[in-house]
């Protein structure tokens, strides 16, 4: 038997394949600790070129830039073929760690979650808000470039 959504789970959590990554053209991120509360994009589908709240955003893919070093080993895993073609290898060492705040009527920052990114690229989904004041909080380990991909309903 179907089991129903709401109007609002639909709108707070529409179905992944909706989502449309949008690159932040202003990574990638090197080592260090961003705090975001915007990005700027080029274009991409029917989102034009500008700069963004990150609070319009359903959540975000961070995905390695160049080079892995090599002394970080991995386990293996699952090899589909896929885009990237190694989707479980997980890495010893975190490339990135993110945390998605929301911003409390008091102004106070509230930590949400916090993913250590191990795998080249990790997707990381939060609620939809209407009202601001959400940011993402990165820190990227050293020898690393992290881009970051928003997911927008376009």
């Amino acid at each position: 038997m179907p089991i129903g959504a709401s109007a609002i789970d639909i709108l707070a959590w529409p179905p992944v394949g909706t989502l449309l990554p949008v690159l932040d053209t202003g990574g990638p991120y090197s080592f260090g600790s961003w705090t975001f509360d915007t990005f700027t994009t080029g274009g991409a589908g029917f989102l034009p070129s500008g700069t963004y709240q990150v609070h319009g955003t359903y959540g975000v893919i961070a995905v390695v830039n160049g080079a892995i070093p090599a002394a970080w080993g991995y386990d293996l895993g699952l090899d589909s073929g896929g885009a990237l073609g190694f989707e479980g290898y997980r890495y010893h060492n975190r490339f990135c760690q993110l945390i998605p705040m929301h911003q409390l009527y008091s102004g106070a920052l509230w930590p949400m979650d916090r993913v250590d990114v191990h795998y080249a690229a990790d997707m990381l989904l939060w609620p939809f808000r209407f009202i601001g004041g959400d940011r993402l909080g990165l820190h990227v380990s050293p020898g690393i470039q992290i881009d970051l991909h928003y997911l927008c309903v376009l």
